[in-house]
């Protein structure tokens, strides 16, 4: 196995973390319009620990499969590209 293929390139863990960075920071304004964590967790369908789980533990940030959910609770005022620019662009 080719030893270049085990080690993670400098330039995509900077990626990581820039959009991890975005991604809480969208996650967090979420939180703040709808009117806390637990209330998001309740209107997109997943637990208060799962979301904080996103801002502590997750690499790329929020799971896409809650970024479109998030979007429509908080009427587009934060986005799908906000929060996972690295899948729905910028």
């Amino acid at each position: 196995m080719d030893k270049r293929l085990c080690k993670p390139h400098p330039q995509r863990m900077f990626l990581a973390a820039d959009i991890k960075k975005q991604s809480i920071e969208a996650l967090e304004e979420a939180i703040e319009i709808v009117g806390g964590i637990t209330k998001l967790a309740r209107l997109i369908g997943t637990s208060r620990q799962l979301l904080t789980r996103f801002k502590k533990e997750a690499i790329w940030g929020v799971s896409a499969q809650f970024c479109v959910p998030i979007e429509k609770v908080t009427r587009g005022l934060v986005d799908r590209r906000r929060l996972r620019p690295d899948l729905f662009g910028k």
